[in-house]
Protein backbone atom coordinates (compact mmCIF):
# COMPACT_ATOMS: atom_id res chain seq x y z
CA UNK A 1 0.00 0.00 0.00
CA UNK A 2 1.35 3.41 -0.90
CA UNK A 3 1.54 5.83 2.02
CA UNK A 4 -0.21 8.56 0.01
CA UNK A 5 -3.18 6.30 -0.74
CA UNK A 6 -4.44 6.45 2.84
CA UNK A 7 -6.53 9.38 4.03
CA UNK A 8 -5.64 9.70 7.72
CA UNK A 9 -7.97 12.67 8.36
CA UNK A 10 -10.36 12.21 11.29
CA UNK A 11 -13.33 14.49 11.84
CA UNK A 12 -14.56 14.91 15.40
CA UNK A 13 -17.59 16.55 16.94
CA UNK A 14 -19.61 16.08 20.12
CA UNK A 15 -20.18 12.34 20.35
CA UNK A 16 -19.20 11.72 16.71
CA UNK A 17 -15.93 10.69 15.10
CA UNK A 18 -15.73 9.99 11.37
CA UNK A 19 -13.01 8.82 9.03
CA UNK A 20 -12.83 7.59 5.45
CA UNK A 21 -9.46 5.94 4.87
CA UNK A 22 -10.01 5.42 1.12
CA UNK A 23 -12.13 7.43 -1.29
CA UNK A 24 -13.83 4.37 -2.77
CA UNK A 25 -15.05 3.15 0.63
CA UNK A 26 -17.89 4.55 2.74
CA UNK A 27 -17.00 6.63 5.77
CA UNK A 28 -17.00 4.93 9.17
CA UNK A 29 -18.96 6.87 11.77
CA UNK A 30 -18.27 6.25 15.45
CA UNK A 31 -20.97 7.56 17.75
CA UNK A 32 -19.68 7.50 21.31
CA UNK A 33 -20.01 8.67 24.86
CA UNK A 34 -17.86 11.68 25.85
CA UNK A 35 -14.16 10.93 25.41
CA UNK A 36 -10.76 12.42 24.73
CA UNK A 37 -9.87 11.61 21.15
CA UNK A 38 -6.30 11.43 19.88
CA UNK A 39 -6.54 11.92 16.11
CA UNK A 40 -2.81 11.70 15.41
CA UNK A 41 -3.10 8.19 13.98
CA UNK A 42 -0.93 5.24 14.89
CA UNK A 43 1.09 3.03 12.56
CA UNK A 44 1.96 -0.54 13.47
CA UNK A 45 4.77 -1.36 11.05
CA UNK A 46 5.56 -4.88 9.88
CA UNK A 47 2.66 -6.45 11.80
CA UNK A 48 2.94 -10.22 11.37
CA UNK A 49 0.26 -12.92 11.32
CA UNK A 50 1.76 -16.18 12.54
CA UNK A 51 -0.99 -18.44 11.17
CA UNK A 52 -0.76 -16.91 7.68
CA UNK A 53 2.99 -17.44 7.79
CA UNK A 54 2.45 -21.11 8.71
CA UNK A 55 0.05 -21.42 5.76
CA UNK A 56 2.64 -19.96 3.38
CA UNK A 57 0.57 -16.82 2.75
CA UNK A 58 1.52 -13.14 2.88
CA UNK A 59 1.89 -12.58 6.60
CA UNK A 60 3.28 -9.08 7.17
CA UNK A 61 1.68 -5.70 6.63
CA UNK A 62 1.55 -2.20 8.02
CA UNK A 63 -1.59 -1.39 10.03
CA UNK A 64 -3.01 2.04 10.68
CA UNK A 65 -5.31 3.08 13.52
CA UNK A 66 -6.83 6.50 12.80
CA UNK A 67 -7.55 7.48 16.40
CA UNK A 68 -7.63 6.45 20.04
CA UNK A 69 -10.35 7.08 22.61
CA UNK A 70 -9.82 7.71 26.32
CA UNK A 71 -12.94 7.44 28.45
CA UNK A 72 -13.32 8.57 32.05
CA UNK A 73 -14.89 5.52 33.64
CA UNK A 74 -15.21 6.91 37.16
CA UNK A 75 -18.81 6.56 38.20
CA UNK A 76 -19.87 4.75 35.00
CA UNK A 77 -21.12 1.20 34.58
CA UNK A 78 -20.50 1.19 30.84
CA UNK A 79 -19.61 3.26 27.82
CA UNK A 80 -21.06 2.94 24.36
CA UNK A 81 -19.57 3.16 20.88
CA UNK A 82 -21.62 2.55 17.75
CA UNK A 83 -19.62 1.87 14.57
CA UNK A 84 -21.63 2.27 11.37
CA UNK A 85 -21.43 3.45 7.79
CA UNK A 86 -24.47 5.59 8.64
CA UNK A 87 -24.57 8.32 11.26
CA UNK A 88 -26.13 7.10 14.51
CA UNK A 89 -26.75 8.65 17.91
CA UNK A 90 -25.05 7.11 20.95
CA UNK A 91 -28.23 7.61 22.96
CA UNK A 92 -29.73 4.78 20.83
CA UNK A 93 -26.96 2.27 21.66
CA UNK A 94 -29.01 0.33 24.18
CA UNK A 95 -31.95 0.11 21.74
CA UNK A 96 -29.63 -1.32 19.05
CA UNK A 97 -28.19 -3.80 21.54
CA UNK A 98 -31.64 -4.97 22.67
CA UNK A 99 -32.86 -5.27 19.06
CA UNK A 100 -29.84 -7.41 18.16
CA UNK A 101 -30.35 -9.67 21.17
CA UNK A 102 -34.02 -10.12 20.18
CA UNK A 103 -33.07 -10.79 16.54
CA UNK A 104 -30.61 -13.48 17.59
CA UNK A 105 -33.11 -15.08 19.95
CA UNK A 106 -35.69 -15.22 17.14
CA UNK A 107 -33.12 -16.58 14.67
CA UNK A 108 -31.89 -19.25 17.09
CA UNK A 109 -35.36 -20.38 18.15
CA UNK A 110 -35.77 -24.08 17.27
CA UNK A 111 -37.68 -24.58 14.02
CA UNK A 112 -40.38 -27.28 14.23
CA UNK A 113 -39.29 -30.44 12.44
CA UNK A 114 -35.58 -29.62 12.47
CA UNK A 115 -32.88 -31.07 14.62
CA UNK A 116 -30.36 -29.25 16.80
CA UNK A 117 -27.68 -29.52 14.10
CA UNK A 118 -29.78 -27.49 11.62
CA UNK A 119 -30.55 -24.88 14.28
CA UNK A 120 -26.85 -24.61 15.17
CA UNK A 121 -25.83 -24.41 11.50
CA UNK A 122 -28.40 -21.70 10.83
CA UNK A 123 -27.10 -19.64 13.77
CA UNK A 124 -23.52 -20.07 12.53
CA UNK A 125 -24.44 -19.04 8.97
CA UNK A 126 -26.13 -15.91 10.31
CA UNK A 127 -22.68 -14.53 11.20
CA UNK A 128 -21.87 -14.34 7.48
CA UNK A 129 -25.07 -12.63 6.28
CA UNK A 130 -24.54 -8.95 5.55
CA UNK A 131 -26.78 -6.22 4.16
CA UNK A 132 -25.86 -4.46 0.95
CA UNK A 133 -27.74 -1.73 -0.88
CA UNK A 134 -29.39 -4.36 -3.08
CA UNK A 135 -30.34 -6.63 -0.17
CA UNK A 136 -28.79 -9.38 1.92
CA UNK A 137 -25.82 -11.39 0.77
CA UNK A 138 -23.41 -13.91 2.25
CA UNK A 139 -19.72 -13.38 2.90
CA UNK A 140 -17.72 -16.41 1.81
CA UNK A 141 -15.38 -16.10 4.80
CA UNK A 142 -13.90 -13.42 6.99
CA UNK A 143 -11.49 -11.75 6.39
CA UNK A 144 -10.18 -13.27 3.19
CA UNK A 145 -13.27 -13.28 1.00
CA UNK A 146 -16.09 -10.99 -0.06
CA UNK A 147 -19.48 -12.16 -1.30
CA UNK A 148 -19.36 -14.34 -4.42
CA UNK A 149 -22.31 -15.12 -6.69
CA UNK A 150 -21.91 -18.89 -6.50
CA UNK A 151 -21.68 -18.89 -2.71
CA UNK A 152 -24.64 -16.53 -2.34
CA UNK A 153 -26.90 -18.70 -4.47
CA UNK A 154 -26.04 -21.86 -2.57
CA UNK A 155 -26.19 -20.21 0.83
CA UNK A 156 -29.47 -18.39 0.18
CA UNK A 157 -31.12 -21.67 -0.81
CA UNK A 158 -29.73 -23.49 2.22
CA UNK A 159 -30.61 -20.74 4.69
CA UNK A 160 -34.12 -20.43 3.25
CA UNK A 161 -34.62 -24.17 3.64
CA UNK A 162 -33.28 -24.10 7.18
CA UNK A 163 -35.36 -21.08 8.16
CA UNK A 164 -38.58 -22.03 6.38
Amino acid sequence: MRMGALNSQVETGPGQTTFRPYGDLPALHLSHDPAEIDTNGFWYRNFQYRIEQERGLDFAEDLFSPCAFTFDLSGLNRISIIASTERREVIDANNYREAEIERRLRRNRPIPGTNKFVTTLTAAADQFVVTRRRGATLIAGYHWFADWGRDRQWARAEICIALA
